[in-house]
């Protein structure tokens, strides 16, 4: 009998955190009006200069971080002053993954020099890729990257003496 107080108690508490989270997320919502744009939000995962501590990370100053992790279907190139992606198997690339509106959104294609008539002349384009957070879009370096450093795991920049 104990046991199934327990597990009542521990619904209840639940359904009330719930409640009271969605609660909190709707008002919450309402006073920054982002109710009606969350469904704009577009799911980005970024390599580079667009990380925490990078120099172009304050694009994403009103993005929602979701989370950090790996992703085995690019490769890394080391350009120099950022790097570029490569749909090629590796075995794990940092990437961060955010949550961003439109306005971000387009922020982000200017920066990565995407061209949405021609997607292969510009310095980048973008796909959906697969992430621990669900389809997230990443830029990936259109030039060609012959004789560039490879990154096939790991982020850039490289952590040096293992920091």
């Amino acid at each position: 009998m104990l046991v199934n107080d327990a597990a009542t108690v521990g619904a209840v508490t639940l359904t009330v955190n719930s409640t009271f989270i969605n609660s909190v997320q709707r008002n919450c919502g309402e006073l920054l009006g982002t109710n009606k744009v969350k469904a704009n939000l577009r799911r980005v995962a970024v390599y580079g200069t667009l990380k925490k501590g990078q120099s172009n990370h304050q694009i994403l100053a009103g993005a929602l971080y979701v989370g950090h992790c790996q992703l085995n279907q690019i490769t890394l190139y080391d350009i120099g002053p950022y790097p570029g992606a490569k749909l090629r198997s590796s075995d794990g690339v940092d990437v961060e993954v955010y949550d961003v509106n439109a306005e971000t959104f387009d922020r982000l294609d200017e920066l990565e020099d995407y061209n949405a008539q021609a997607p292969a002349l510009g310095l980048y384009d973008r796909r959906e890729l697969e992430t621990s957070f669900g389809a997230a879009w990443i830029y990936l370096y259109n030039p060609d990257v012959s004789g560039l450093d490879e990154i096939i795991s790991g982020g850039w920049p490289r952590q040096i003496g293992g920091l």
